[in-house]
């Protein structure tokens, strides 16, 4: 449902559980039902939906990136995160009926508009999701 982008609110019918209050849904937490299922990594996750996936970093090469300065480098890295954990969650919300296929496809065309004002953003545009956008 995720990968295709068919709902399927029916799945998802239980109230969400979790360690954490009703204002917040940890996105990972909810992909592996809470731990009823083997957790994922966001990277697999992002693949899963069509996005090119994490990239040559990972958060753990964030400190030596700032003991090298590499700030610039940082802030890509962790853009590049915020903006397909975006993408993933309009993906996991259309498929649990959290949000309409129309409204779905607004926030993601809001979300590639602010990669596409990114420079170092552009190799994420490159993948199988963007191109059927």
């Amino acid at each position: 449902s995720y990968r295709l982008g068919i709902p399927a609110p029916g799945l998802f019918t239980k109230p969400l559980r979790g360690r954490y209050d009703d204002g917040h849904l940890d996105l990972m937490d909810h992909i592996s039902n809470y731990g009823a299922t083997k957790s994922i990594s966001l990277d697999l996750a992002c693949k899963m939906v069509g996005l090119v996936g994490k990239g040559e970093h990972s958060g753990a090469d964030v400190a030596a990136m700032v003991d090298e300065g590499r700030i610039e480098e940082i802030k890509t890295y962790c853009l590049s995160d915020v903006a397909q954990l975006g993408v993933l969650w309009s993906a996991v919300s259309l498929s649990t009926g959290w949000l309409t296929p129309a409204l779905a496809t607004l926030v993601e065309a809001a979300i590639w508009e602010a990669v596409d004002a990114v420079p170092g953003l552009a190799w994420m545009t490159d993948c199988p999701r963007r191109a059927s956008r």
